[in-house]
C-alpha cells in the first residue's frame, strides 16, 4: 500500500488494485470498504461497527483503521527492537548505534539512526528532526533514541545504551560519547569507532592544507611560470599539487578517451612497451 501510495496513486486506487490482483490471481473474496463503495446505508453501518471488535476479515481496512494500526506498528516495532538489544547483549553480541545527521537546505534537517548487530543484522530508528548538528544536539538526539525504546519496551533507556556505542567520524560527533556518559550517568564512555571513509577524507584535508602552506611559501608566481598555459587555481579549494594530478589523470586516463587530447591509447602502447 506504502509503495503504490508513493507512485501517486490515491487511497481508493490503492485498495482497487490490491483487491483486483487478490480476487484474479489468488482467488479471494476480497471488498471495498463501505465508505469506498459510496454506500451510504452501509457506510452508516459501517461506522456503527467501529465501536465494536467486530470485523470482517474479507473486507479491506478504511482510512481511519490504517492510520490507528499504524500508530499501534510504530510502537510495537519500537518494543521489537528494544527487546532484540537486550537479547543480543545477552548473547554477547556487538551492537553498534550509528547516526548520521544532515542540515543542508536542499536535503532537510533530520537525524536517521539505526543499530547494527554483530556485522549482518540492522535494526533502524526513528527518524528525528534536528536544528543544528552540535555536539550537543547529536547526543540529544542518540539520547531520545534510547528514551523511545524504553517507552515503547519497558528496558531503561541507561541499560539500553549501555549495550552499544555510537559511531560516526564527522568532527561534531567526537565528543558525542562523552556527552551521552553524562545523560546516562556512566561512570565510562561507551566505545566509539570512526568509518573509514570520513577517516580518509580527513587525512585527505590534513594533506591539502600542509601542501597549501608548501607552495605558499615557494610563492605561487615562481610556480606557475612552470607552465606554457595560464592557470587559475582556487586557492580555498585545491593546490596545485592535488590539482596536477587531476589533471595527469585526465590527460592519460580513460574518463576523457573521447577527447582530441586525451593520451590514454598512446600511454597504454608506452607501458605496454616497459
Amino acid at each position: 500500500m506504502a509503495e503504490l501510495d508513493g507512485y501517486g496513486f490515491s487511497y481508493r486506487e490503492c485498495q482497487l488494485a490490491i483487491m483486483i490482483v487478490g480476487n484474479s490471481l489468488f482467488g479471494r473474496t476480497w471488498k471495498m470498504p463501505a465508505e469506498q463503495r459510496g454506500d451510504p446505508a452501509s457506510t452508516q453501518d459501517h461506522k456503527d461497527d467501529e465501536d465494536t471488535n467486530e470485523f470482517d476479515c474479507d473486507t479491506l481496512p478504511t482510512k481511519v483503521r490504517i492510520r490507528q494500526m499504524l500508530k499501534n506498528i510504530s510502537a510495537y516495532s519500537l518494543k521489537l527492537v528494544g527487546d532484540r538489544v537486550m537479547e543480543a547483549h545477552t548473547e554477547g553480541a556487538t551492537i553498534t548505534h550509528a547516526t548520521d545527521s544532515t542540515t543542508r537546505k536542499v536535503v532537510g534537517t533530520f537525524a536517521p539512526a539505526g543499530l547494527h548487530i554483530n556485522r549482518d543484522e540492522y535494526v533502524p530508528l526513528p527518524i528525528l528532526g534536528v536544528s543544528s548538528e552540535t555536539t550537543a544536539n547529536t547526543a540529544d538526539a542518540i539520547a531520545l533514541d534510547f528514551k523511545l525504546l524504553e517507552v515503547a519496551s519497558g528496558h531503561k533507556a541507561a541499560d539500553l545504551y549501555k549495550t552499544g556505542c555510537a559511531h560516526d567520524s564527522t568532527a561534531h560527533n567526537k565528543g558525542v560519547a562523552a556527552a551521552l556518559a553524562v545523560t546516562f550517568d556512566r561512570e565510562e564512555a561507551a566505545g566509539q569507532i570512526f568509518c573509514d571513509s570520513h577517516t580518509t577524507l580527513g587525512f585527505d584535508r590534513g594533506t591539502s592544507k600542509v601542501v597549501n602552506s608548501i607552495e605558499g611559501c615557494m610563492g605561487m608566481e615562481n610556480i606557475f611560470n612552470g607552465f606554457l598555459l595560464d592557470v587559475d587555481i582556487d586557492q580555498k579549494k585545491d593546490t596545485i599539487s592535488m590539482s596536477t594530478v587531476s589533471w595527469s589523470s585526465s590527460l592519460f586516463g580513460p574518463d576523457n578517451i573521447q577527447k582530441p587530447w586525451n593520451y590514454y591509447k598512446d600511454f597504454q602502447i608506452f607501458m605496454q612497451r616497459k
